[in-house]
């Protein structure tokens, strides 16, 4: 077995394997791929909001699309971007370098990255998922509220406004607002996300005889879908307490699912998975391409790292 340093794969039996690179690499590619996903899909996810916010205002994606740029013009699809932006690069960062590590945790003594299960890489993607709980909740909390905004009388002038102003309403629990269904739909859905994106990658290693870009790509695109199906009904309800009041909904997704339930119907729970699977396959295609882009940098310039 021999190791080629340069981009980092396995030799044996006439095979390229890939060979897992140090948590600190995904730390920082991860950071990367998460600034180009936020700068490319947002506008996808703030009609994603509306929808699963409103929905009777809106008949569907297109529908949610020309009233926005209609009303508030284009620059009407990026609100509340400020949010992840800020956010996201240790989001992501800390995303990824958890399920390096998370790998590492999951692992059998002298066990290899390549024969992980299916069910080992899960549980490494669901600690992934629960390591970004702190960060991503009073992310969204602003993120949303800030998408919300429409008409000449904004609440809040920008992301920082609107933290002070939470904060100043209710203290942190105003900022944490939504945590429980985050918790519902970053877990499984990360388990799910990380999972299939790995096994994927490892099929295209095994069947050709490199990896090329295209195979990222393809891999973060349908991971990102898979992801999205099994995200979705827990973040339609993240999305309707995280626009609301801290105390419209005392008991959190306990007093929201019945309510939204009896008065709009079980399908509701998938209300804006449309354009967020016209999102998930450029959006995450581009996280993947950015970190395998920040992954050859690194290698190149900063092997020890």
């Amino acid at each position: 077995m021999t190791l080629n340093t340069k981009n980092l794969t396995v030799e044996q039996d006439g095979k390229k394997i890939l060979q897992d690179r140090p948590p600190g690499k995904y730390l920082i590619a991860g950071g990367f791929g998460g600034l180009c996903t936020t700068l490319f899909g947002h506008p996808l996810d703030t009609i994603k909001v509306r929808m699963q916010s409103k929905p009777n205002e809106y008949r569907n994606t297109w529908d949610a699309i020309f009233k926005i740029i209609s009303r508030e013009g284009p620059s009407g699809l990026y609100k509340g971007m400020m949010a992840p932006l800020v956010g996201i690069v240790p989001i992501f960062g800390i995303s990824f370098f958890s399920f390096s590590l998370g790998k590492q945790l999951v692992a059998k003594p002298n066990q290899r990255n390549e024969d992980l299960a299916a069910s080992q890489l899960f549980l490494a993607g669901t600690f992934s998922g629960l390591t970004t709980i702190p960060l991503s909740v009073p992310g969204e909390r602003i993120k949303c509220l800030l998408q919300m905004q429409t008409g000449r009388k904004e609440a809040f002038t920008g992301f920082i406004d609107c933290a002070i102003k939470l904060f100043h309403g209710g203290g942190i629990k105003n900022l944490y607002v939504g945590t429980c269904a985050t918790i519902l739909r970053d877990l499984p859905a990360s388990g799910v996300y990380f999972s299939v994106y790995d096994i994927i990658m490892r099929l295209f290693t095994y069947h050709f005889k490199e990896t090329v870009m295209w195979h990222s790509i393809f891999a973060g695109g349908f991971a990102g879908m898979i992801n999205w199906v099994v995200a979705m009904p827990a973040d339609v309800l993240k999305s309707r307490l995280q626009i609301s009041s801290i105390d419209r909904y005392p008991r959190g997704m306990r007093s929201l699912l019945p309510e939204i339930l009896r008065e709009e119907g079980p399908w509701v729970l998938y209300r804006g998975v449309m354009p967020i699977m016209i999102r998930a396959i450029p959006a995450n295609a581009t996280c993947f391409f950015g970190i395998e882009i920040a992954m050859k940098i690194l290698d190149a310039h900063f092997p020890s790292l």
